[in-house]
C-alpha cells in the first residue's frame, strides 16, 4: 500500500493515518487536502474530532471528579492502599480516553465526483451503499457521520464525550475507556 506523488510511487508508513487515494505535489501535506471537519495537530500525526472543546470538557469533568475524591475522602480515609489504585484507575482512564479520541477510526477518504454515478438509477446506487457526499461506495457496516463530515469504516456512533466517531481503528481503545471508567466509578462510589 503506498501513494503515487507525482510519477513517484512513495510507500505507506503504518504509523501514519495517510489515506492511500490522495492525489499529492511533492510539497504538499495530505492533510491539507483533508474535506472531513476534523483537526489536526503535530503536522498531520494527531487527529481530533470535530467536537475537541466536548472533549476538554470530558477531560476537565474526570479531573475535577478525582480531584475532589483525593482531597475529601483519600486524605480523611486510613487506608493507604487506596492512593496507588486510585491514581493507576485515573492514569488508565486518561490515557484511554486520548488513545481513542486521538486515533483515525476508519475513514474512507472521499474521492472526486463521478459522472459515471450520476447516469445510474437511484436504486442501484442504493444498493452500491453510495454516499453522494464523500463519493465513495461504501463496504458494509459503514456510514457517513454527519458530525464529522466522513464516511467511517464499521460505523459504531459519533461520541459527545470523546468529540470524535467511534469505528473500526478505534473501537478497541473505546471499550478500554469505557471499562477503566466504569471501573473508576465503582472505585470512587465504594
Amino acid at each position: 500500500e503506498g501513494i503515487e506523488i507525482g510519477k513517484t510511487f512513495v510507500k505507506q508508513k503504518k504509523w501514519t493515518n495517510i489515506p492511500s487515494t490522495f492525489e499529492l505535489k511533492p510539497t504538499e501535506k495530505w492533510w491539507t487536502n483533508w474535506k472531513g471537519k476534523n483537526k489536526f495537530l503535530f503536522d498531520g500525526r494527531l487527529m481530533f474530532g470535530v467536537h475537541f472543546n466536548q472533549l476538554v470538557s470530558t477531560l476537565t469533568l474526570t479531573i475535577s471528579t478525582w480531584s475532589v475524591f483525593f482531597i475529601f475522602v483519600v486524605a480523611d480515609y486510613s487506608k493507604k492502599w487506596c492512593w496507588p489504585i486510585g491514581i493507576v484507575l485515573l492514569l488508565l482512564s486518561l490515557y484511554s480516553m486520548a488513545k481513542c479520541a486521538m486515533e483515525e477510526p476508519g475513514i474512507l477518504p472521499p474521492r472526486p465526483k463521478s459522472s459515471v454515478i450520476d447516469t445510474l438509477p437511484a436504486v442501484v446506487r442504493i444498493k452500491l451503499n453510495y454516499c453522494m457526499t464523500c463519493h465513495v461506495v461504501r463496504p458494509p457496516r459503514a456510514k457517513h457521520c454527519r458530525h464529522c463530515n466522513v464516511c467511517v469504516r464499521r460505523f459504531d456512533h459519533h461520541c459527545p464525550w470523546i468529540g470524535t466517531c467511534v469505528g473500526h481503528r478505534n473501537y478497541r481503545s473505546f471499550i478500554l475507556f469505557i471499562f477503566f471508567t466504569a471501573i473508576s466509578a465503582m472505585f470512587v462510589s465504594v
